[in-house]
C-alpha cells in the first residue's frame, strides 16, 4: 500500500510568536517554500478534492547541517493563527501547526493529570481502584512499614525514589512561576501527596531516604554490570516486584523497600521537601523541613561521592538549606571538575570521561544557574558566569548544531567506552555519541528523553538568570524534538500531536498525557523508535520523569500571561 505522508518535518504544537520558526524539507525539495493560512481558502475545492489554502509568505529554503534536508525559516511570519508548509506545485507539506503565545500551556495540566491517574496507594477514581497498600517489607530487617503512596515511576509500578518524587519538585516550580488559576488546589493537593510518600520513605532512626520500592532483584546483572550506569541506579535490577499486590499487609506479598544509601536519592528529596514546603499548611511544612535536615546531617556524615551530578544535586539542596560551607564545597568540586578546554565537565574527580546521564544530563550547569540566582551579590558570580557564558558558547551550541533539529547529543566521550559502535570524531580531540552505545556491557540502550528535558531544564534556567536568548532557543528545540520534530515525526507525549506511539503501559495501558521515554539509538548511532506498536520499553515506556522536566523548563520558558492579541481568534 502507497501511502501518502506529510514529508516536511515540523513540531505538532507550533511556535510562540516572537520565537525562532524552522521546519526541514526534503532533499527534493529546492528554492522556495510556502506557508498557508488553513482559515482561509482561495477558493472552494472541488466535492472530493483537497481544499486551497490561502498561502501568507514566502520563503527561502537554505542547506541543513547535515546535508541531506533543506531549512526554512519562517521566523519573521509572526501573526497567530493555525498553519501548515508547502512545496510549490504539490511537492511536499507538512502536519498542522499553530503560532500564539499559548503553545504548550496544556502539558502542564494535562501532566497534573496524568500524575494524579498513577498515583500509588490509597487513590481510586472512575478506572482504577486502590493498589499495594501492603508496601512495603524493608529489603534487610523484613519489617513491615508504610510505604504506601507516591506514584508510579513509569510504565510499571515500581517507585524509583532517584526521580520518581521529582513531579513534586515541577508542580511546585510551576504554581511559583506561572498561574495555574483555577486549578491551583488541585496542584498543591498533588505536591502534597508526593511530599506524604517522600516522608514514609524516611529511616526515622538516621534520617536516610530508602531507595526504591519493589525496584526488583538482581537477577539481570552478568559480569561487568554495575548498579550505577551514566548516573542512572538499578541498572541491574529485574522485574520481579513489578507487580500489584493483594493489598493485604503481612500475607506475604508485600514489596520490598531498598535499605540502600543512595547519595543522590538524599539531595534530590531535601531539595524537594524543602521547595515544596512554601505550598503546604504549616505543620506539614514543617515536617517536610525536619525531614530535609536529618536526610540532609545523614547524608553529609557519609563518604563523599565527587560525580559531578551528585555535587550539583547536593549544591542545589545546600543554596535551599542555606549551608554556606557546603555549598561553597560543591561549588569548588564542580569548579574543579569543569573542563575549560572543552567548556564542559567531567563525570568524576579522576577526569577519564566527560559528564553525561540517562538525566541529570545538564545539572551541573542548572546548579551554576540557579546558585547565581540566589547569589546575586556573591563575590564569585562574575566567575560563575564565565563558566556557564563558556560553556554555553564552547560546548552547547556546538554540540546543537551537528544537527538537523538543533538536538543536544548524549554527551562527548574521551574515547570509545564500546566495541561495535559508531562514534563520531569531534574536532580537537574525542568522539561524540547522538545517543547511548547500543553494545554497552550493561545492556542498557534507553530513550533519552530524560537526557533532552534535562537539558531543557537547565537551559531555560540560564536563559533567564544570564540573559542567553540562544540558550531559550536549545531549551525549546529539545521539548519540539520530542514532540514531532524528529525524523518519525512522532510526538512521545500521548494526546499531544499527531502519530503518537502506542506506549509501553503495562498497569494502566494508554494514559492521556504520559511523556514516553523517547527516541534512543543504534550501533549505527541512528535513530530508532518502535512507531510499530511493538511496545517497546525502551522507546515508547511512559517516565513521569520526562514530564517532569518538561514542566520544569516551561515553568521558565511560557509567558506568564498571554493578552487576547496574542492568542488565537485575534483579528490584527
Amino acid at each position: 500500500m502507497n501511502i501518502d505522508r506529510p514529508n516536511i518535518i515540523v513540531n505538532h504544537v507550533g511556535f510562540l510568536i516572537d520565537e525562532a520558526k524552522h521546519a526541514l524539507f526534503p532533499a527534493t525539495a529546492a528554492g522556495e517554500f510556502e506557508l498557508q493560512d488553513m482559515l482561509q481558502v482561495d477558493e472552494e475545492a472541488p466535492l472530493g478534492a483537497f481544499e486551497n489554502w490561502r498561502v501568507v509568505w514566502r520563503g527561502q529554503l537554505a542547506p541543513a547541517p547535515e546535508g541531506g534536508r533543506w531549512r526554512g525559516d519562517f521566523s519573521a511570519w509572526r501573526r497567530p493563527g493555525v498553519y501548515r508548509l508547502t512545496l510549490p506545485n504539490g511537492g511536499g507539506r507538512s502536519l498542522m501547526f499553530t503560532i500564539h503565545d499559548g503553545i504548550l500551556a496544556d502539558l502542564p495540566p494535562l501532566f497534573l493529570d496524568y500524575m494524579n491517574g498513577i498515583r500509588c496507594g490509597a487513590h481510586e477514581n472512575r478506572w482504577r481502584c486502590p493498589c499495594h497498600l501492603d508496601d512495603g517489607v524493608l529489603s534487610v530487617s523484613g519489617q513491615q512499614i508504610d510505604a504506601t503512596g507516591g506514584w508510579h515511576d513509569a510504565g510499571d509500578t515500581r517507585k524509583w525514589m532517584t526521580h520518581a518524587t521529582l513531579p513534586a519538585l515541577a508542580l511546585a516550580e510551576y504554581v511559583e512561576h506561572q498561574q495555574p488559576g483555577a486549578r491551583r488546589g488541585d496542584y498543591l493537593a498533588e505536591i502534597e501527596w508526593g511530599v506524604r510518600f517522600i516522608l514514609k520513605m524516611q529511616d526515622p532512626a538516621t534520617g536516610m531516604i530508602y531507595e526504591d520500592v519493589g525496584g526488583g532483584r538482581d537477577t539481570r546483572r552478568r559480569e561487568g554490570m554495575t548498579w550505577w550506569y551514566e548516573n542512572l541506579s538499578g541498572c541491574y535490577a529485574d522485574n520481579f516486584d513489578n507487580r500489584f499486590t493483594d493489598n493485604i499487609p503481612r500475607s506475604g506479598d508485600e514489596r520490598p523497600v531498598r535499605e540502600q544509601y543512595n547519595p543522590m536519592v538524599q539531595y534530590v528529596n531535601s531539595v524537594i521537601l524543602l521547595k515544596s514546603a512554601a505550598w503546604l499548611d504549616a505543620p506539614l511544612a514543617a515536617r517536610a523541613r525536619g525531614a530535609a535536615w536529618a536526610c540532609w546531617q545523614f547524608t553529609e556524615r557519609q563518604p563523599p561521592d565527587e560525580r559531578a551530578a551528585v555535587q550539583a544535586w547536593r549544591l542545589l539542596a545546600a543554596l535551599a538549606m542555606q549551608q554556606t560551607a557546603a555549598m561553597e564545597h560543591a561549588l569548588d568540586t564542580l569548579l574543579d571538575l569543569w573542563s575549560p578546554r572543552t567548556g564542559f565537565w567531567f563525570m568524576d574527580r579522576e577526569k577519564q570521561d566527560f559528564h553525561r546521564g540517562v538525566w541529570n544530563s545538564a545539572q551541573p550547569l542548572l546548579a551554576l544557574a540557579e546558585w547565581a540566582d540566589k547569589m546575586p551579590g556573591h563575590p564569585r558570580r562574575q566567575r560563575i558566569e564565565q563558566v556557564v557564558n563558556q560553556c554555553v558558547r564552547d560546548y552547547v551550541l556546538p554540540m546543537s548544531a551537528t544537527n538537523d533539529f538543533g538536538l543536544m547529543p548524549y554527551g562527548r566521550y574521551c574515547r570509545p567506552a564500546t566495541v561495535g559502535d559508531r562514534y563520531r570524531e569531534w574536532p580537537g580531540g574525542g568522539c561524540f555519541r547522538y545517543y547511548m552505545p547500543n553494545h554497552s556491557v550493561q545492556r542498557v540502550n534507553h530513550g533519552l528523553g530524560g537526557h533532552w528535558t534535562s537539558w531543557a531544564w537547565a537551559l531555560a534556567r540560564c536563559a533567564t538568570v544570564f540573559d542567553l536568548p540562544a540558550c531559550r532557543q536549545v531549551a525549546l528545540d529539545q521539548l519540539y524534538w520530542l514532540l514531532g520534530n524528529n525524523p518519525a515525526q512522532a510526538s512521545f507525549v500521548s494526546g499531544i500531536g499527531y502519530n503518537n506511539p502506542m506506549p509501553h503501559s503495562r498497569p494502566y495501558g494508554y494514559l492521556l498525557g504520559g511523556f514516553m521515554v523517547g527516541p534512543r539509538g543504534d550501533a549505527a548511532d541512528e535513530f530508532h523508535a518502535d512507531t510499530a506498536g511493538y511496545a517497546d520499553w525502551s522507546t515508547c515506556e511512559y517516565w513521569s520523569l520526562v514530564g517532569a522536566q518538561t514542566v520544569l523548563a516551561l515553568s521558565h520558558l511560557l509567558p506568564r500571561t498571554v493578552p487576547n492579541q496574542r492568542k488565537l481568534g485575534a483579528v490584527i
